[in-house]
């Protein structure tokens, strides 16, 4: 009676370690788990914010090609209206210059 109350426990024992090794290797698959897929979102986030950059820097590039277009524009502008005032001033000026000329 005594040997079988003894198999009976030390059965138990067996049958507990069985269920905590069950238990642990649950757990341990389970946080394996969590782990891919934690990194699968991250590496999710690090392509996102990849894409993000090269957009701004694209923008960025095209921003910068605007303004200096805008700048040999406005270049362009400034000569013409120097020209314009140049002729303007010399247009006025000729009429005084012929007028003293035919005076003397």
């Amino acid at each position: 009676m005594k040997a079988g109350k003894r198999d009976n426990i030390r059965g138990m024992v067996e049958s507990s370690k069985q269920n905590v090794m069950a238990f642990k290797n649950e757990k341990a698959m389970k946080n394996k788990q969590e782990q891919k897929e934690k990194i699968e979102y991250e590496k999710r986030l690090i392509y996102q914010y990849e894409r993000e950059a090269q957009n701004l820097e694209q923008e960025e590039e095209d921003l910068i090609k605007i303004l200096q277009q805008l700048q040999v524009d406005e270049k362009g502008a400034f000569e013409e209206l120097e020209n314009a005032m140049i002729t303007a001033s010399l247009a006025k000026q000729l009429p005084e210059r012929a007028g003293r000329l035919m005076k003397k």
